[in-house]
């Protein structure tokens, strides 16, 4: 009865100070148990398999874990042993002891003592997962070495060629980025003109303004001129819209790199104007 009590008062300190840990996975075959006697052998199986649970629970530490007992003529487990390997650890040991000692053998059919064993795999789902994310982190490492590789061997064309789309991204850019900005000052000069407009309802004061916001205080002449290039630079970008073709990206490349010859010379065109 003490024995009892002591194995009880063990095992509930087990389960206090396994409380705030998750134990580990256990695997167990119930029909493995090794016996040297007369006892009912799936009786036994039985017996031990009703504590399955309270097994469970005592897998602190991976590793297999060997437990031998003897039970008595009388159904008492004595001279039991828990040995864990690789490395050894008491509170695992004792654990699965202190379950051990509550399994009940007092079944009828004893006749004589008998010696058995049983082994307890603990952590092998973790040791499962751990290997297949070791197996995934060396396939990733090996991938980025194989990119790497790759990336180290670019040919000379293959890089004029990648710096020239990387340049063609960034005038793209660059362009859009004027565009709107120019946008965005014609709008605020229409919107004046509009004010000045509404006040006098002079369509030749509202041209003269308009006029005057996007060239200034130039002639005449100068202005006819700057209208020209302008027109010139219009059907010319429309004419790189039909010229180019191929797919979708050469196709952009193309138009992207046709409007800023165009760019260039409207820009030069407008220089002589005078």
């Amino acid at each position: 009865m003490r024995s009892l009590i002591f194995s009880l008062v063990i095992l509930s300190g087990f389960i206090s100070w396994a409380e705030g840990v998750k134990p580990m996975s256990i695997e167990v075959d119930y029909n493995d148990l090794r016996m040297d006697g007369t006892l009912d052998r799936e009786a036994a199986r039985r017996a031990m398999s009703a504590k399955k649970q309270d097994f469970a629970a005592c897998g602190f530490v991976d590793g297999k874990l060997d437990l031998s007992f003897q039970v008595s003529e009388d159904g008492k487990t004595t001279d039991s042993k828990s040995v864990l390997s690789p490395k050894r650890d008491q509170k695992t040991e004792d654990c699965f002891k202190a379950v051990l000692s509550q399994v009940n053998f007092g079944f009828s059919g004893t006749q004589q003592s008998t010696k058995m064993s049983l082994q307890f795999d603990i952590g092998v789902k973790e040791r499962k997962a751990a290997q297949e994310q070791q197996r995934q982190s060396q396939e990733t490492e090996q991938a980025k070495i194989e990119t790497n590789k790759i990336k180290s061997v670019e040919t000379e064309a293959d890089r004029k060629n990648r710096e020239y789309l990387e340049q063609v991204r960034a005038n793209a850019l660059r362009e859009m980025n004027e565009q709107a900005a120019k946008q965005n000052a014609q709008l605020k000069t229409t919107l004046a003109c509009n004010d000045t407009y509404s006040k006098d309802h002079s369509l030749e004061a509202y041209n003269r303004c308009l006029d005057q916001a996007k060239y200034g205080g130039i002639s005449e002449s100068a202005k006819t001129c700057n209208k020209t290039c302008e027109s010139q630079r219009m059907n010319l970008e429309v004419q790189c819209h039909q010229r180019c073709s191929g797919g979708h990206v050469a196709r952009n490349n193309c138009i992207s790199s046709c409007q800023r010859n165009i760019a260039s010379q409207a820009d030069l065109c407008k220089t002589g104007c005078r």
